[in-house]
């Protein structure tokens, strides 16, 4: 599925390569519109994977061992989302270390590409969330719409990347 870009296709291209080809290289090559590639977890799940429960993991998010992030839509109960890396980091070494990445290598993980804008689809492939909470993040303000969703194929709405990084920051826990 070709992902169109209302910005210049410019970060799209390798040398000699056209863009048309280098794009769904690229994002298959980083698992990305694949049930594979999710780099944040519910809380639901990062209990389950390490044993503990919702009080024992918020004292770790609070001592830096684990990152995690608020993705609620307003001031409703919190929707928490844990980094995967940091989960696999912290059963790795056993709870020793704590996870020392800051925000740009964190945003990193996320979204491990550079490009000026994305999809809806790959924001709720990145927040592990239903399409309704990327809609509702679009209406409540914090993410900034390029192009609008449209029905069919290649219709997902469009959000600038700065948008949605300044979102995820200002939600981190």
């Amino acid at each position: 599925m070709r992902l169109t870009s209302p910005l210049p296709p410019a970060w799209e291209k390798g040398p000699g390569q056209r863009a048309s080809a280098t794009l769904p290289l690229v994002r298959r090559k980083l698992k990305l519109g694949c049930a594979q590639y999710f780099p944040l977890v519910p809380a639901a799940t990062a209990a389950r994977d390490l044993g503990l429960d919702a009080r024992e993991i918020r004292a770790l998010v609070d001592l830096g061992y684990l990152v995690a992030f608020n993705i609620a839509v307003g001031d409703v109960t919190p929707e928490l989302r844990f980094l995967d890396c940091s989960l696999r980091q912290f059963k790795a070494c056993h709870g020793r270390e704590t996870f020392a990445e800051h925000w740009p290598g964190v945003f990193r993980h996320i979204i491990p590409f550079q490009c000026p804008c994305l999809t809806g689809l790959e924001i709720q492939q990145a927040l592990n969330c239903h399409r309704s909470v990327v809609s509702g993040l679009i209406r409540a303000g914090h993410l900034r719409q390029l192009r609008q969703a449209t029905p069919g194929p290649g219709g997902s709405c469009v959000v600038t990347r700065p948008s949605f990084e300044t979102f995820l920051q200002s939600r981190q826990l």
